[in-house]
């Protein structure tokens, strides 16, 4: 007996033995990676409150960690490093998580994050992985099943050089795509009952939809061949397109308008160039002309902005989710009025702080 307790006590010493309330007194205490997402973004105040950054339950981003060598940054691969595309899942409370709990260097080195959306479990490279935008962006999300606007969406984000820390990692993305507007506007020859009920749409034509995407650095090439038309996604005569970087031909067809069953085509005199990360916006004047019937078509403005605050978009609004938050009873109904939200286009309501039943009438 005695040759027993001698040999679990040497055992102990080596491993590293529990007490009874089945804490490790050896072993160091290993601390979590807690990460979060936020949705591409400027400093710009929002006028309406938007949960978790734009992204909404059940959105997936894929995530990689690597460690650094002596402050050095470690070598980014498709496996091997302390976290290889990594699933998680934004929750309804606004936590995002993870496949598999992860946990920093147990001896206190630096890690460099990798992150995009949306969530692709069979990557095959880092450095040229197939992306294809879809041609069908107007078909909006049903349920949890991405729309074709949201799925052409890729974001990609990297975070260098982070300090162990038991504090949430927050990953601020940026879209790798370009974006394109394309707004139509009432000219003359119209009343505004008759401009709200023309048949109006818009299409982006010699387009090229594929592309090669380089994880490591968030860069994306094209690849050449056959080009597409891609149907927008349509909100209040703007129609908001997703695309490969890339440049159009001068002379090319760039967007094919139709009004009222006839067609009318947008070129360029020189070519134009879809950059990764910028909103391409044009902006259309379309006049009628009372004797003929016949429209006349106008590029009245164009412009290149950053990419940022495309709250409104994701998923096309389907699954816009409002919080309004309340600092005592009996506010609420003030409150929401004076917000700026058109709450025909939210499905999910959350009401933070207090209120009374004068505020449940409200609701």
């Amino acid at each position: 007996m005695r040759k027993i307790l001698y040999t679990i006590g040497a055992l102990c010493l080596v491993l590293g033995c529990a007490d009874h309330d089945g804490i490790e007194r050896n072993n160091p205490v290993r601390t979590p990676i807690t990460i979060g997402g936020a949705y591409p973004s400027s400093s710009v105040v929002q006028t309406r409150a938007i949960v978790d950054g734009g992204f909404v339950a059940g959105d997936e981003m894929g995530i990689f960690v690597v460690d650094r060598n002596d402050g050095e940054p470690g070598e980014l691969s498709l496996n091997g490093n302390r976290a290889s595309n990594i699933r998680f899942t934004l929750q309804d409370d606004g936590v995002w998580q993870a496949s598999t709990q992860l946990y920093w260097d147990e001896k206190g080195a630096s890690a460099d994050f990798y992150g995009y959306y949306p969530f692709d479990g069979y990557l095959s490279s880092l450095t040229a992985q197939p992306f294809t935008v879809s041609a069908t962006q107007n078909i909006e999300a049903k349920g949890s099943v991405l729309a074709g606007y949201t799925a052409s969406d890729l974001l990609w984000v990297k975070k260098e050089n982070v300090a162990p820390t038991a504090e949430t990692i927050t990953l601020q993305y940026q879209h790798l795509m370009a974006g394109v507007t394309v707004r139509l506007e009432r000219g003359t020859g119209f009343s505004a009952e008759d401009w709200a009920s023309l048949d109006k749409n818009v299409l982006l034509t010699n387009t090229v939809t594929k592309g090669t995407v380089n994880l490591t650095t968030g860069t994306v090439s094209s690849v050449s061949g056959n080009t597409a038309t891609i149907s927008p996604l349509s909100l209040n005569d703007s129609y908001r397109a997703v695309v490969i970087p890339q440049t159009v031909d001068a002379g090319k067809e760039l967007i094919s308008i139709l009004i009222d069953g006839q067609s009318y085509s947008l070129k360029k005199t020189e070519a134009i160039t879809f950059t990764s990360g910028k909103m391409h916006q044009f902006t259309v004047t379309v006049d009628r002309k009372t004797a003929s019937g016949d429209f006349t078509v106008t590029l009245a403005d164009e412009a290149i902005t950053p990419w940022t605050d495309d709250f409104e978009m994701h998923d096309g609004l389907v699954r816009q989710y409002v919080v309004v938050e309340t600092s005592e009873a009996g506010t609420l109904k003030e409150i929401m009025t004076a917000k700026d939200i058109d709450y025909t286009e939210v499905t999910a309501l959350k009401i933070v702080g207090p209120f009374n039943e004068e505020d449940s009438k409200t609701v």
